[in-house]
């Protein structure tokens, strides 16, 4: 009787039981101020993720660690999104691949997550800048360079706390690009708090921790003709095109603008171009194949102004064929990727000796020559 008394009293309306849930609450808050911190991140990205697609918390997390334990050495970073993460066997097989072509084991980190926009790279890298030391592969796309600035000011949310930490250059792009921005706190949880409440019910519901795992696109069947001729692939495929030209001056500049942070923190960058199924090519014609060339240009130019080493035309290199993607931009057969993670170890490894022009020729059957 004394408990359902207890418990009668607590639900009742009264000020006691309001200050009652207030103090529980405020103790909770305090809990989490005080608990959830970079390295507690780094350790349980886990039980952040919402599903197992949500891959932005293990970028997170692997991101911090990086940062909070860099290797005493060199290593090579690529940042990416899932095209990236869908045409690379393996973590260790690239780097395989990698101390093959430079002759020694270097650490090779791919920091990878679907949908992945420029602010996210500039966050990512911004985290390591200072604190490592070697090569920075960024990959590059016609998708982040149509990125609107009209897009990020209507839609901040998708931008500003995609990512368990705070960036002071991507809250600098952030504000050239018209966000109004709220001030930091200075506390971790505090700073970063709307990542955390977006993914609340993870943490209070002590369930199984859903782990990402890599190729989860490879349950999905190939495109067909029909497919890519639907509108939905359309709005995906062509969807770019409307805003690139107005826009790609001022992702440019924030290209720029990562760059020349690498090269004071004593980084290597380099730029990757996205890969891309041959299908996407065969399918366009007039306008929409002279707007895809005229972006591979501007790509071309802004890493030579740069005097950065650009990597291309990896389908060509690596001999993919349209039979071996998913869709557009996903890698689906291991033997493709297994090509394409060699080709890319050793287009890395020429970057990093110096090499600034991988324009390729092809041959006969695809060969590179």
């Amino acid at each position: 009787m004394r408990w359902a008394a207890l418990v009668a009293g607590l639900r009742a309306d009264s000020l006691a039981a309001i200050v009652g849930a207030l103090v529980v609450c405020a103790g909770w808050i305090a809990f989490a101020a005080w608990k959830v911190t970079p390295g507690w991140v780094a350790a349980h990205s886990a039980l952040l993720t919402t599903g197992i697609h949500d891959e932005l918390p293990e970028l997170g997390s692997k991101t911090l660690a990086l940062a909070l334990s860099p290797p005493s050495g060199r290593m090579i970073v690529l940042v990416g999104d899932s095209s990236l993460r869908e045409a690379v066997t393996t973590e260790s097989d690239l780097a395989s691949c990698m101390a093959k072509e430079i002759g020694h084991p270097e650490p090779t980190v791919m920091l990878t997550a679907g949908g992945l926009t420029i602010f996210d790279e500039v966050a990512v890298l911004d985290q390591l800048s200072g604190r490592i030391h070697g090569a920075v592969v960024v990959e590059i796309s016609e998708f982040q360079l149509s990125m609107s600035p009209a897009t990020v000011r209507e839609t901040p949310e998708a931008f500003v706390h995609s990512l368990p930490f705070v960036s002071d250059a991507c809250r600098e792009e952030l504000t050239k690009a018209g966000v109004a921005l709220p001030p930091l706190l200075h506390n971790y949880f505090f700073d970063n708090y709307p990542f955390f409440a977006a993914r609340i019910d993870s943490l209070v519901r002590f369930r199984p921790a859903y782990r990402v795992q890599p190729h989860f696109l490879d349950e999905h069947a190939p495109w067909t003709m029909h497919e890519w001729r639907s509108r939905p692939a359309a709005v995906r495929l062509r969807g770019w095109e409307a805003t690139y030209r107005q826009s790609r001056d001022v992702n440019f500049g924030i290209y720029a603008r990562m760059l020349g942070r690498l090269r004071m923190a004593g980084l290597q960058p380099c730029l990757l171009r996205m890969v891309e199924n041959p299908q996407t090519e065969l399918l366009c014609k007039g306008p929409e194949l002279r707007l895809r060339q005229e972006y591979a240009e501007d790509v071309r130019r802004f890493a030579k102004s740069q005097g950065v080493p650009l990597i291309e035309d990896l389908e060509k290199i690596a001999e993919l064929r349209p039979k071996d993607f998913t869709d557009y931009v996903h890698l689906r057969t291991n033997a493709a990727r297994v090509r394409y993670t060699a080709c890319l170890a050793r287009c890395v490894a020429e970057a990093l000796n110096g090499r600034t022009d991988f324009q390729v020729k092809v041959g006969r059957r695809g060969h590179r020559q």
